[in-house]
């Protein structure tokens, strides 16, 4: 009896339909990978890639900036990406008034504070934000983007399947 169901529903549908819709998601989605991200194991976005790596490779070019900056200014200087904010100079508000090289302090303009923590942009921070954009949110709208174009391209089949 059960075989007859499952030859009976297999053979209702297109199985070359359900391998094309499975290999899609697969080569898009990554079943094997974490499941909040996107893959993109066959390339299917050279823009999101670039987004990717530059973003994976965000935290060294920070780190570099931080200690250029720290020895300049002789003072703990953390330079830091903030979605929506862009590429801030972080200095602890205690820190900051202490016998240090106040001329670096003359090129930052401070953008928002916190009880703690002065966050600050100067040109370098500026060509940052020119240059890499909110990756953030850059990632998340080519995700959307790619997830769309997914949808797409495996709905006609989805719909063929279910008539």
């Amino acid at each position: 009896m059960g075989c007859k169901v499952f030859g009976t529903f297999t053979e209702s549908f297109d199985v070359e339909d359900v391998r094309a819709i499975s290999q899609k998601l697969e080569d898009i989605l990554g079943f094997d990978s974490d499941i909040d991200n996107i893959e993109n194991k066959s390339n299917v976005d050279s823009e999101f890639e670039v987004y990717r790596n530059n973003y994976d490779e965000m935290e060294h070019i920070l780190n570099e900036l931080s200690l250029d900056l720290s020895k300049k200014a002789k003072a703990d200087i953390v330079t830091a990406y903030i979605p929506q904010f862009g590429y801030l100079h972080a200095i602890e508000r205690r820190d900051q008034n202490k016998n240090r090289n106040q001329d670096i302090y003359l090129a930052l303009e401070r953008v928002f504070q916190t009880s703690t923590t002065n966050y600050y942009k100067n040109d370098t921070m500026l060509e940052m934000d020119s240059k890499y954009g909110d990756l953030y949110s850059l990632i998340r709208d080519k995700e959307i983007e790619i997830l769309y174009k997914l949808k797409s391209e495996i709905m006609p089949l989805l719909n063929k399947l279910l008539t």
